[in-house]
């Protein structure tokens, strides 16, 4: 998920869940996200983890439950 708060060049990329289409926000491709902070929003641009951004440990941490 991209995050539109984000200032160049910072990296805007967050990690999020997708929860599903978001009906009745913005457009037809709008997914919900619940982002780390617990807030949903809905979002456009989404991608999935990359293979090796799955198994890195650092990754892996920010996925884990607190």
């Amino acid at each position: 998920m991209f995050d539109d708060t984000a200032k160049w060049p910072t990296d805007s990329q967050v990690l999020g869940q997708c929860l599903g289409p978001a009906t009745g926000a913005e457009n037809e491709m709008c997914q919900w996200v619940l982002k780390a902070n617990g807030k949903v929003v809905p979002r456009r641009t989404v991608r999935p983890l990359l293979p090796e951004e799955f198994y890195q440990e650092v990754e892996q941490k920010k996925r884990d439950p607190i």
